[in-house]
């Protein structure tokens, strides 16, 4: 098994690699096996987590959730990666009284440094202070700042530098006056929130998605001070407008949105996650007007649509109903619909939707440049039509978040309470591959499979 898992590790680091379907996750943070889903407050074990982000060699881990997934911590752990095995390396080499030794050498027992929200690891409060939270669902970073959505406390919470004490109180509150009132104002204003889920920080810029008020707000500087006012506004017509939730399902536009439960960029373009109307929101430039509409969509045939896997506008047929009935029928799902998306973020290069209704992650080798367009790579699933959620290695339940980091793909699976770790890897080996020897010449003259299903 020690050669195998180096010959795997080792053709992940090849040359043009790519992610591949249905391949399985490298590494698990959280458990100690991937078919672990023990749940508990430690700086080791997490609850149910939500929120993901990287930057500075941390990863930053929301451990909280609004879907009724427990435990609840209302916290965020800050883990190193810097201590993670990397693709190429031979990760079974401790010792068995090495503290970060583990039976399962692919699981990665990394400790958390930091615990914010909380006085130490293992009490997951409720609390109302600079440093506390209420459901807190996502986070962000731009290499120097924090930022977290306190959900539940109608709020953003900013931290200037990236904290490194635990406790550590934030610096400036979005939303509120002040740290000690999560009021909700009716209707919204250019400085109220309203359980935002989604928070981004991208050159110098503040995104948050204002989820039940059915809107993003875009602050042209980062907040220095408390209750700062937002700039400009996407989904609603200006920045006092409110929009009852059960009008904006049924009225899908280009300039609309339906709790958006995510905003994100690569520095060019931005990216809303548009929960209610199942599908992600693109525009090729950062937004400067209100309710500026989206440059196109994924998830749905149209940007009038709204449908969960909307499979009979968007996939290939797959028969017909039966020999005497010529009704076509489609597939539940396939690589052009969305079920209930939770996050979608792009490298500059390619762009990763956590399609959370489908247990899957979908991954665009390059941008979409048209709307309906189609994955390229489906991960948690074994293809594109396929739907079983599990907790193996290769299954997602509800992914909630996503992060890169320039090599690995980080995925917030809520409901097995872990983080998953994928790499890309490069599974087409050259004729010229394995020679030894006896080996004159060598043909490639089929392909190897090896089946059953991995369990530990």
């Amino acid at each position: 098994m020690k050669l195998i898992c180096f010959a795997i590790l080792a053709v992940q680091a090849a040359a043009g690699a790519d992610y591949v379907n249905g391949q399985a996750a490298r590494l698990v943070i959280g458990q100690t096996t991937f078919t672990d889903s023990y749940h508990g407050a430690t700086n080791f074990q997490i609850g149910s987590a939500a929120g993901l982000a990287w930057g500075s060699n941390r990863l930053f881990v929301v451990d909280s959730n609004r879907f009724a997934a427990d435990p609840v911590n209302n916290r965020v752990l800050i883990f190193p990666t810097d201590i993670l095995p990397k693709p190429t390396d031979q990760v079974d080499n401790l010792p068995a009284g090495d503290p970060n030794y583990s039976q399962c050498k692919v699981c990665a027992r990394t400790t958390a440094k930091v615990v914010l929200g909380q006085p130490d690891f293992n009490n997951n409060a409720i609390n109302l202070t600079q440093a506390g939270f209420r459901v807190p669902t996502a986070v962000a970073t731009d290499g120097t700042r924090l930022a977290v959505a306190d959900t539940d406390n109608n709020r953003i919470l900013i931290w200037n530098s990236i904290p490194t004490s635990i406790n550590q109180g934030a610096d400036v509150v979005v939303g509120q006056s002040d740290f000690t009132h999560n009021t909700t104002a009716v209707p919204p204003t250019a400085k109220s929130l309203r359980g935002p889920q989604g928070v981004w920080l991208q050159n110098g810029k503040l995104f948050i998605a204002d989820t039940q008020n059915n809107r993003v707000l875009i602050y042209n500087q980062i907040p220095s001070s408390n209750g700062a006012s937002a700039d400009v506004v996407l989904g609603v017509a200006n920045l006092t407008t409110a929009v009852p939730v059960a009008l904006t399902a049924v009225t899908a536009t280009a300039n609309n949105l339906t709790s958006p439960v995510a905003v994100t960029s690569d520095g060019t373009r931005l990216f809303v996650t548009d929960l209610g109307a199942n599908r992600i929101m693109i525009w090729n430039s950062i937004p400067t007007s209100n309710q500026a509409p989206a440059d196109l969509e994924i998830g749905q045939p149209d940007m009038s649509s709204a449908v969960s896997n909307n499979s009979s506008k968007l996939c290939t047929s797959n028969g017909v109903v039966s020999s005497i009935d010529s009704t076509l029928t489609y597939p539940g799902r396939c690589e052009k619909t969305l079920s209930f998306p939770r996050f979608a973020v792009s490298d500059g290069t390619r762009l990763y939707v956590a399609d959370g209704g489908n247990d899957r992650v979908l991954i665009y080798s390059k941008l979409p440049t048209g709307s309906a367009s189609a994955a390229d790579v489906v991960i948690g699933q074994a293809d594109f039509t396929t739907y079983v959620p599990g907790d193996n290695a290769d299954q997602i339940q509800t992914p909630t978040s996503l992060a890169l980091d320039g090599t690995n793909l980080y995925v917030a699976d809520v409901f097995n309470r872990r983080v998953l770790v994928f790499s890309p890897g490069d599974i087409a080996l050259p004729p010229a591959t394995v020679r030894n020897a006896a080996s004159l010449e060598v043909f490639a003259i089929g392909n190897v499979t090896l089946g059953g299903t991995i369990k530990e």
